[in-house]
C-alpha cells in the first residue's frame, strides 16, 4: 500500500540539503543530517493496527520518538485523547507516555525513536 506524504520537513541544522530534478521529471528535496553527531542508532518502524484495537500504552524513559500518521488515527498523549488527521507528525519526549487506538478502520503511522534503546520501554495502564 503506498500513502502520499505531502509534510514538509524542515530541519535548519542539516549537512546538506539539494533540490534535483530526475530524467522524468519529478522533482525532489533531499536532506542528509549525520545523526551519529547526536546519537549512535534509531530505530525505524511502519505499524498498523488493526480495526477495534489498540497499541499498549508505554513511554520511553531515555528516548525521544516521532510518529507519521499516514491515516487519521486516534492517539492518547500523557493521558489525553486526539483525534489527528493524516500526514501529522507527533514528536514525543523521553517519559511522554502514548498509546494508538484504531476505531472502525485500520491505522497506520511511521515511528521513529532516536536513540535507539530495546531496553527503554516503561508500560502504562
Amino acid at each position: 500500500m503506498l500513502y502520499k506524504i505531502n509534510m514538509k520537513i524542515i530541519y535548519p541544522h542539516s549537512d546538506e540539503y539539494v533540490k534535483s530534478e530526475g530524467p522524468g521529471g519529478y522533482k525532489r528535496e533531499k536532506k542528509i543530517i549525520d545523526i551519529s553527531k547526536f546519537v549512535e542508532k534509531l530505530s525505524f518502524y511502519h505499524i498498523t493496527i488493526p480495526k477495534g484495537k489498540k497499541s499498549d500504552g508505554h513511554y520511553h524513559p531515555k528516548s525521544h520518538e516521532l510518529f507519521y500518521s499516514l491515516t487519521p488515527l486516534k492517539v492518547r498523549l500523557n493521558g489525553t485523547f486526539y483525534d489527528l488527521p493524516s500526514d501529522t507528525l507527533i514528536v514525543t519526549d523521553p517519559g511522554d507516555s502514548h498509546e494508538f487506538e484504531a476505531g472502525e478502520t485500520e491505522i497506520h503511522y511511521l515511528a521513529f525513536m532516536v536513540p535507539m534503546n530495546s531496553d527503554d520501554k516503561v508500560m502504562v495502564s
